[in-house]
This record gives structure tokens, sequence and C-alpha cells, in this order.
């Protein structure tokens, strides 16, 4: 697997590296940590619990993008029970992973909550980019930490494949600030503009589909050659890279990484 570090790109600018890399996201990107009082629901995997970081989780359908993007949220609930949950569910799938979920219907972006006890759970009727960008935006003036699962972010989009929605963009941006953490997943690699992978600070890649657009885009992303292009070994395996120095590394299955998260 070590072989597999040189293929993960970092989000950030190739000239910011090594203590430089570290200061700068330092300086961008305020640390929130567990409450004492929390200090019970720490997690015991060793993964982090910190907020202000973003994840982009891509995979086909059926390869288990969607339930690590739910046992993701479940592990930042129980390491961050007093934080407020967002779940932007364009596709209208079942999740009943979903801790204590808050649901609401229709086109009309609903207001901002102001405690973790639910997770409101977003079904739009249709794409409305307007009222997606006034929901951002609602959660970003909130200006207080967040976690946010975007269940499709080639959604977002619109008709142009290379389009980035403003209220998006300045929650990746400017939500760091405030411990506002990101999950974006997607199945259309090639529909995301780079700029929403560029803020990603964890990448997590599933089996993608063998689509010629789909593969160039990943191998872009990966920086990696036809011949030495793989997918992920196990069936619902994935590669997790944090951004910058740290080592890429593969997991057989979301509990290999999250243990139990109900």
């Amino acid at each position: 697997m070590h072989s597999l570090l040189r293929y993960i790109p970092s989000p950030f600018d190739k000239k910011i590296e090594g203590r430089e890399h570290e200061e700068a996201l330092s300086r961008e990107a305020p640390v929130y940590h567990l409450d004492e009082e929390d200090a019970s629901v720490r997690p015991l995997t060793g993964m982090p619990t910190k907020l202000g970081q973003h994840w982009a989780i891509v995979g086909k359908t059926g390869s288990g993008k969607t339930r690590f993007a739910l046992g993701l949220l479940g592990y930042l609930r129980r390491s961050h029970p007093k934080t407020p949950r967002y779940v932007l569910n364009s596709t209208d799938d079942d999740m009943p992973e979903i801790h204590a979920p808050l649901t609401v219907r229709g086109n009309q972006s609903p207001d901002v909550m102001t405690d973790g006890t639910y997770t409101q759970v977003w079904t739009p009727d249709s794409d409305d980019l307007d009222e997606y960008n006034e929901w951002f935006l609602k959660i970003l003036y909130r200006r207080q930490p967040a976690i946010v699962l975007i269940d499709e972010i080639a959604s977002l989009s619109g008709r142009s494949r290379n389009a980035t929605l403003e209220g998006h963009i300045k929650l990746l941006k400017q939500g760091r600030k405030h411990g506002i953490t990101v999950i974006n997943e997607t199945q259309s690699l090639s529909h995301v503009p780079l700029d929403i992978f560029r803020q990603m600070e964890y990448y997590v890649q599933f089996r993608i589909n063998n689509d010629v657009h789909e593969v160039s885009t990943s191998r872009r992303y990966l920086d990696v050659d036809k011949k030495e292009y793989h997918q992920p070994n196990a069936p619902y395996g994935f590669f997790l890279k944090r951004s910058g120095l740290h080592t890429v590394k593969e997991y057989r299955s979301m509990r290999e990484l999250f243990g139990n998260v109900g």
C-alpha cells in the first residue's frame, strides 16, 4: 500500500509542502476538540475527532459509499453530541441508520437548528439550486459548528459539469473556521469540479464505474497511469487518504475503520 501514496494528490497547492503545509492548515482551520464532559464518547479506533475538516467520498452505486457516509455521520455524532447535524437527501434514499431524524420534505430550504438532539434530513422534491444555495448559507451564517452530509454533490452542479454552487463552496471554504464539517458524497466524479476536491481534508474512494470519463477523472485525481490504476480489492473496500504528508491506507470494510458505529 505504501506504493499507492504517490497516487493520491493533495487538495492543496503543490508548492505548500512539509512544515509550510502544516502551518498553512493550522492558520486556516482552528481545531474543535471534544468537551471534557464528552470524553466518555470518544471513539476507540484512533480516527480524528476534529470538526472543520471536510470529506469527499466517491464510489459507484452499491459500492458502500452511502453506508460509509452514514457511518461517518454516526461516528462524528458520538464524538460531538451537541453539534447540529444536517443531511441533504436529494436522492430520497432510505437512511435508517440516521440517529433521531427530523425529516423535512419540499423544496423550501429548512431553518437551521440550535442543538444536536436531532438530525435534520431535508428531502427536496427536485434540485432547486437557489434553495440549496440558501440552505448552505443559513448553516454558514449561523457561524457555529455543524456537521453536514450531502448525499450527491453532482446534484449541485445543475446542467453544467463545471459549475460550483456559491453556497456550497462558501460553506467549504469559510465554514472551516467555524468548525463546520461537510461530508461530500458522489458517484459521478467527472461531474464534480476539481475546485470542490481541493477543499477536502479526507479523500475516500470506493470502487467506481469502469466508464471512460469516470476512470480518466479518477486517474487524474490519483495521478496514476493506465497500467498502474486499479480498484480497491475488497467488494466494499476503499482507500482513505488525508491531505498532506499522511500515508494512504486501504480498508476492507467500514467496520474495520470505525468499529461499531450504531
